[in-house]
C-alpha cells in the first residue's frame, strides 16, 4: 500500500528528524573499544613513533649533568659556652628562622664569593648554556661572548644550578649543585657549604664584637673614675691630716659606719648583679625566646640533669624512628615522655626565673634598709668632725668604683674569650663527593616515558577520532542514529584484482554468485520476500542521500537476485538526470519512462540477457521537467499497471538530499530501500535524508550499508567469518 508505514518496528511514524530514539544507545563494551584499537591502530603506531623518536633525539643529544650535594646540619641555638647573651641576646627561634638561612644559602652574596674563589668565569664548564633547540642546531647563543662572562649572568648562572632542598622533619639541609663537569660539581658543593659556615660565624660573633667594644668603653671610663676617686681620698688625707680617728668611741662609731658602708656596697653591687641578670630576662621574655636558653637558668644543676635526660630521649627516640613508625607505641610513649620532660625543664626554668625575681626583690629591700641604717648611723656621728665623714665618703666612692670595675673587668674577659673561640650552630655532616652517574637526561626513564605519553597519546587520539567521526560504520549506528533496521551489510568488492575487473562490478551476483557480497543481496532479498502479509512489497524504490553510494549497484544486483528465484521482476530507470542503465545493460534509450510518461509510446519494458525474468525499462529522453512528470498521475497509473503484470518492481532514483524525485516517488511506492556508503557518509546527512521520508509518512524499508570493509569492522566482520567455509575463494583473495 503505497505511504503506507511498515509498523511500530521501524518506528517511521514516529521518526523525528535530529533526534535519537529512546532507549537504543548502549554502553561500549571491551570488544567496541578493541576494535576502535584495531580499525586506528596506524594512527596510534605513528603517534607512538612520532613521540619515541623525538624524545629519543632529544635524551641522546643532550649533554649528561652531574649532581653533586653537600649536607649540613642548622641548630637553632649557638652551644651555650658562655653568658654572652646576658649582654647582647641573639634571637634565633623564630618561626621563620630556616626559611631566611636557606634563603641565605641561596644569596647572590654566596655565589659571588664561590665565582671568585674558584675564577669559575674563566672554566667552560660553566659557561652558561645556549638557549632554546636553534642554538644548540646553528651552534650560536642569545648572548655576546663578553655580554656571555658578565658577573650578573654568571651569578644567574651559578644560583639556576644551586639547589637548597631541606629535609623533611629534621634540621638537615642537603645543598646540592648541577653542572656537566662532576668535579667543579662537587667542588661548588662544597664550597657553598664552607661559604655559609664562615658567613654564620660573621654574623654570629658580630654582636660579640659590640659587646667588647662597649665593655672596652665602660671600663675605661670607670678607670678613669676610680683613679679620681682614689686621688680625692687620697688628697683629703693629706691636707686633713688625719691618721687615725681619735678616741674610742669614734672608733666604734666609724667602725660600725664602716660596717654598714661596706654591707651597702655589696648589696648594691649584689644588687646591680642581680638586677642586669633579672633586665636581661626580662628582654628574653619580650622576644619571646625560651627561658631554657637564659645562662642563669642553664647553670641550674637540675636544668642540666634535665637537658642530659631530654638529650638522652631524643637520641633513643630517633633510633627508634628507624625502626618503626610514627604510631607505634613505643614512639608515641617516648614523645609523651619527652613532652613531659620538656614540661618539666620549662617549669624548673620558670620556677628559677621566679627565684631570681625574688632576690631581686630581696636585693632591693636589703640595699634599702642598709641605706636606712648608714642614714641612722650618720645621723648618730652628727658629732664627728665633718672631716671624718668627708673621709668616710670619698673610701667609700673609692669602693663602690673599685666594685664595679672589677665586674666590668670579669665580663670583659668572657667576652673576650668567647670572641675567641670560634663556636657557630651550622656544621657540615657530609662533603659532597664526586659523582660517577649524570642524573639527567635518564635514557632509560625517558624512553619508557616516551613509549607510555605515545601509546597513551595516541590511543587518546584514535578515540577522539573515533569520536569526531560522523559517519554512519555499521548496522548498530543505523539502528540507535536512525532507528531504522539495516536490510543488508553489502561488503567491499575488489575491482582491480584479478578475478573481477571493473565493468563485472556490478553484477557480482551473476559474477561470484558465492562471494559475500552475493550472499548480502540473498540476505536482502530474503527481507523483502518475507514482509509482513498485511503490508505486502510489490514495488520498491532504491534511492541514497548523496551521489556515489551504490544505489545503482543495489538496484541492479536486488533485481538479479530477485530474478534468479523466478520472481517477475522489471527494475525502471527512474533517475532521468543521470542515468546509468543504459550504459550498464547496453539499452536502447530512445524509448522509455519518459516517453511513456508524455504519451508518445506504450510501455514496452526491454529483455536482457542477465537474468531470465528480469525485464528493465531506461530512463528514456531527458525531459526538461523530471519532478513534473514523476509526480504526475500517469506515472501512478503506469505502476499500478505494472503492479499487477510483475512480481516486484524495483525503481531507481536520484538521492533524496539532492532533489525532489526520490520523495515523490516514495509517495506511490511500497516502500523505500536507503543505500548508504559505510564510513563515509556524514551521519547528518543520512538523519535528514530518513527524515524527509519520515515527514512525508513514506513507508521506510531499512537501510543498505554499501561498500563495509569486513576485515576492519567487528560487526561484519563476526557475521562473514565463515566467507572462507561457504564463500568463493575470490573473496578470501579479496
Amino acid at each position: 500500500m503505497p505511504g503506507a508505514s511498515i509498523g511500530p518496528e521501524t518506528g517511521v511514524g514516529e521518526y523525528s528528524a535530529g533526534h535519537m530514539p529512546h532507549g537504543l544507545l548502549e554502553p561500549m563494551s571491551l570488544q567496541d573499544y578493541l576494535w576502535v584499537l584495531i580499525r586506528r591502530r596506524w594512527t596510534i603506531i605513528l603517534f607512538l613513533l612520532l613521540v619515541v623518536t623525538l624524545v629519543g633525539i632529544f635524551t641522546f643529544t643532550s649533554e649528561s649533568i652531574y649532581k653533586a650535594t653537600t649536607q649540613i646540619l642548622i641548630e637553632r641555638e649557638s652551644p651555650k659556652i658562655l653568658n654572652i647573651k646576658d649582654i647582647f641576646p641573639i634571637e634565633s627561634t623564630g618561626g621563620d628562622f630556616y626559611q631566611t638561612q636557606y634563603k641565605v644559602l641561596h644569596s647572590r652574596a654566596i655565589a659571588q664569593y664561590v665565582i671568585e674563589e674558584f675564577d669559575l668565569a674563566e672554566q667552560s664548564d660553566f659557561d652558561p648554556p645556549d638557549s632554546g633547540l636553534l642554538s644548540k642546531l646553528f651552534a650560536f647563543s642569545d648572548h655576546e661572548p663578553d655580554e656571555k662572562k658578565s658577573p650578573e649572568i654568571l651569578i644567574d648562572c651559578f644560583l639556576d644550578n644551586l639547589i637548597i632542598q631541606p629535609i623533611k622533619d629534621s634540621r638537615l639541609v642537603n645543598i646540592s649543585f648541577e653542572n656537566r663537569n662532576p668535579e667543579l660539581a662537587a667542588t661548588v658543593a662544597n664550597s657553598v657549604a664552607r661559604a655559609y659556615v664562615e658567613m654564620n660565624l660573621e654574623t654570629k660573633f658580630g654582636a660579640t664584637k659590640q659587646a667588647v667594644d662597649w665593655l672596652n668603653r665602660q671600663i675605661a671610663g670607670q678607670k678613669v673614675k676610680l683613679e679620681k676617686s682614689e686621688q680625692a681620698l687620697q688628697q683629703y688625707r693629706v691636707e686633713a691630716g688625719l691618721t687615725s680617728l681619735g678616741d674610742k668611741q669614734q672608733d666604734v662609731a666609724y667602725q660600725r659606719l664602716s660596717h654598714l658602708n661596706s654591707d651597702l656596697v655589696k648589696a648594691e653591687s649584689h644588687r646591680i648583679s642581680v638586677e642586669e641578670r633579672y633586665r636581661n630576662i626580662q628582654l628574653v621574655m619580650k622576644k619571646g625566646v625560651s627561658l631554657d636558653t637564659v645562662p642563669d637558668v642553664v647553670r641550674n644543676s637540675q636544668v642540666q640533669g634535665l637537658k642530659i635526660q631530654e638529650i638522652k630521649l631524643i637520641s633513643e627516640i630517633s633510633e627508634m624512628a628507624q625502626n618503626f613508625g610514627e604510631k607505634h607505641p613505643k614512639m608515641i610513649r617516648a614523645r609523651a615522655e619527652l613532652a613531659s620532660l620538656r614540661k618539666n625543664i620549662e617549669k624548673t626554668a620558670k620556677n628559677l626565673v621566679g627565684s631570681l625575681k625574688n632576690e631581686y626583690i630581696v636585693a632591693l629591700l636589703q640595699e634599702k634598709r642598709l641605706r636606712e641604717a648608714l642614714a641612722e648611723q650618720t645621723q648618730e656621728m652628727q658629732t664627728l668632725s665633718e672631716k671624718s665623714i668627708r673621709y668616710r665618703v670619698l673610701d667609700r666612692d673609692v669602693s663602690t668604683n673599685e666594685q664595679v670595675y672589677k665586674v666590668l673587668i670579669e665580663r670583659f674577659k668572657e667576652v673576650t674569650l668567647a670572641e675567641d673561640i670560634k663556636v657557630t650552630n651550622v656544621r657540615i655532616v657530609d662533603e659532597a663527593s664526586i659523582p660517577l652517574e649524570p642524573v639527567r637526561p635518564k635514557k632509560a626513564i625517558n624512553l619508557l616515558l616516551a613509549l607510555m605519553v605515545g601509546l597513551f597519546g595516541g590511543v587518546g587520539i584514535a578515540f577522539l577520532q573515533e569520536y569526531m567521526d560522523e559517519a554512519i560504520k555499521n548496522p548498530e549506528d543505523v539502528e540507535h542514529r536512525l532507528g531504522v533496521p539495516t536490510l543488508a551489510t553489502i561488503p567491499t568488492v575488489k575491482v582491480n584484482g584479478d578475478e573481477l575487473g571493473e565493468e563485472r562490478v556490478e553484477w557480482i551476483v551473476q559474477a561470484q554468485p558465492r562471494s559475500l557480497a552475493s550472499e548480502a543481496f540473498h540476505v536482502l532479498r530474503a527481507n523483502l520476500l518475507f514482509s509482513p502479509a498485511d503490508y505486502p512489497i510489490r514495488v520498491v524504490l532504491v534511492t541514497s542521500t548523496i551521489p556515489g553510494e551504490g544505489k545503482t549497484f543495489t538496484a541492479v544486483n536486488l533485481a538479479v537476485s530477485l530474478a534468479e528465484i523466478g520472481k517477475r521482476v522489471l527494475l525502471i530507470d527512474a533517475d532521468m538526470r543521470k542515468s546509468r542503465m543504459q550504459p550498464l545493460f547496453n539499452l536502447d534509450n530512445d524509448e522509455g519512462l519518459s516517453n511513456i510518461l508524455t504519451g508518445v509510446c506504450q510501455p514496452r519494458p526491454q529483455i536482457t540477457s542477465r537474468a531470465k525474468n528480469l525485464h528493465v525499462l531506461p530512463c528514456g529522453p531527458a525531459p526538461p521537467n523530471p519532478s513534473n512528470l514523476l509526480a504526475s498521475q500517469a506515472m501512478e497509473i503506469f505502476l499500478g499497471k505494472q503492479r499487477e503484470l510483475y512480481d516486484f518492481v524495483i525503481l531507481d532514483s536520484p538521492p533524496v538530499g539532492l532533489v525532489g524525485d526520490a520523495l515523490v516517488l516514495g509517495r506511490i511506492s511500497d516502500g523505500v530501500i536507503v543505500v548508504v556508503k559505510g564510513t563515509e557518509t556524514p551521519r547528518w546527512q543520512v538523519e535528514k535524508a530518513v527524515s524527509s521520508l519520515a515527514d512525508l509518512e513514506i513507508r521506510i524499508l531499512g537501510v543498505v550499508l554499501n561498500l563495509i570493509d569486513i576485515t576492519r569492522d567487528r560487526h561484519t566482520h563476526y557475521g562473514y567469518r565463515y566467507g572462507d567455509y561457504y564463500g568463493h575463494e575470490s573473496d578470501r583473495k579479496a
